[in-house]
């Protein structure tokens, strides 16, 4: 396994670069940091050991009189970072230290399974920190790094359903054929129902309805329409159109939504687990991305101002088409508590108060990768056992919290006196 750790290795180095190259490029005010961008003016010229990873940052620090003082490090450890943790991550998950029990340590199942986790959780772990990073410098996550995101988890889906989370149910739990059973427990993967909440009708003509409208809705999401009403509500969609038709995103959007209907067709038409793949990660893009979209849309509405960024809708629905719908769910429940300790330690490190909700994210998220063998078989599988109990609960949550906001904003407008 040795030299696999190592490519492994020199592989993370080389897309912590590029994770950097991002950071800074696509960045709301974009720096020159870094070798991909041309120098500052104040800057010499690069040179060609600048780009080597890890190493070439040592060289860089020369630029610290135009970038300030130890600009360079964090950059470093990004890349020291995705270095070490590619290849400590395969080896958790080629070692079965990710799975839970009675299966942990298992390292004899197929090398396909393997492989397909390690590349959906190395590549999900990568474009979060990208977003995380972006949303720290500038409170905003780009498209450019959650919309190729999602499509990636998609295609990954597809093509290798094995990248479903590991999870353990009773012999007669599910229908499809386990992947390892031990006594009277069988090893299988995550999915839509998991664990059989909802009935589920994958192979049929309403699978590839609502495929369809999940892939459409999130196309439709990602349009930007802007709307103006001062000459009328017939004019207001008239220039809407035409606005939306004039901006580049919207056509990149649309071709996105052409391959993207020809694309699920193609899985449900080919059936098996690579729809059943697709199909989950499509409902985990819907409901990651709609839980933080309906918070948004109510706090908003009972502040009157942007409650949440609509990169942090974007960015959950990477998550949940990567992981699934209980898993982005529950990714986003732990988000409060890592918010505290990634507060705490921007605050130690920067003083800086101001607070960005994707990192939390994305924490989060990295959690329930790690600690899923834990998390799933000690509480998550009872809990998602409720049913429809759980969108009935989180309507009224929405419902208490509008609620709460509105009273909030009325005592700091109407006692306190505030804007």
């Amino acid at each position: 396994m040795l030299p696999v750790l190592v490519f492994l290795f020199l592989l993370g180095a080389l897309v912590g670069g590029q994770v950097n190259r991002a950071i800074y490029a696509l960045a709301r005010d974009p720096k020159p940091i870094g070798p991909w961008s041309s120098p500052d003016e104040a800057a010499a010229a690069r040179r060609s050991t600048d780009y080597l990873p890890i190493f070439g940052w040592f060289g860089l620090r020369r630029e610290s009189p135009v970038h300030g003082g130890g600009f360079w490090i964090r950059p470093l450890l990004i890349e020291l970072a995705l270095a070490a943790g590619y290849p400590a991550l395969f080896w958790l998950e080629a070692n079965g230290r990710l799975l839970p029990l009675p299966f942990y340590g298992d390292d004899t199942l197929p090398l396909t399974f393997f492989v397909a986790q390690f590349t959906c959780h190395a590549t999900l772990i990568t474009f979060m920190v990208a977003a995380t990073f972006i949303d720290f410098d500038g409170k905003t996550i780009p498209d450019e790094i959650t919309v190729p995101g999602t499509l990636l988890a998609l295609v990954i889906a597809t093509c290798a359903p094995f990248m479903r989370l590991p999870i353990v149910v009773p012999a007669d739990g599910f229908t499809e054929a386990p992947m390892r059973t031990a006594g009277d427990m069988t090893l299988r993967f995550m999915d839509m129902s998991s664990p059989r909440m909802f009935a589920a009708d994958y192979d049929g003509v309403r699978g590839l309805t609502w495929g369809l409208l999940l892939m459409l809705g999130w196309c439709v999401a990602l349009i930007d329409i802007r709307w103006t009403f001062r000459y009328g509500v017939k004019k207001a969609f008239i220039y809407a159109f035409a606005g939306m038709l004039r901006r580049p995103l919207n056509k990149i959007v649309a071709l996105i939504a052409v391959f993207g209907v020809m694309g699920v067709t193609t899985a449900w038409l080919i059936g098996g687990e690579n729809w059943r793949g697709l199909y989950t990660s499509l409902v985990g893009m819907a409901v990651g991305g709609g839980i933080v979209w309906a918070i948004r849309i109510v706090g908003t509405h009972a502040l009157h101002t942007e409650a949440m960024g609509f990169g942090d809708v974007t960015l959950m629905a990477m998550i949940g088409a990567f992981l699934g719908w209980q898993a982005a769910a529950l990714a986003f429940f732990i988000a409060p508590f890592t918010s505290v300790v990634i507060a705490l330690s921007q605050f130690i490190l920067t003083r800086r108060k101001e607070l960005a909700f994707g990192p939390y994210l994305c924490f989060a998220a990295l959690i329930v990768i790690l600690a899923w063998r834990v998390i799933w078989p000690e509480w998550a599988y009872d809990f998602f056992r409720l049913g429809w109990a759980l969108p009935a609960g989180f309507s009224a949550l929405l419902m208490l919290m509008f609620v709460m906001l509105m009273a909030w904003r009325f005592f700091k407008e109407n006692v306190l006196g505030l804007e």
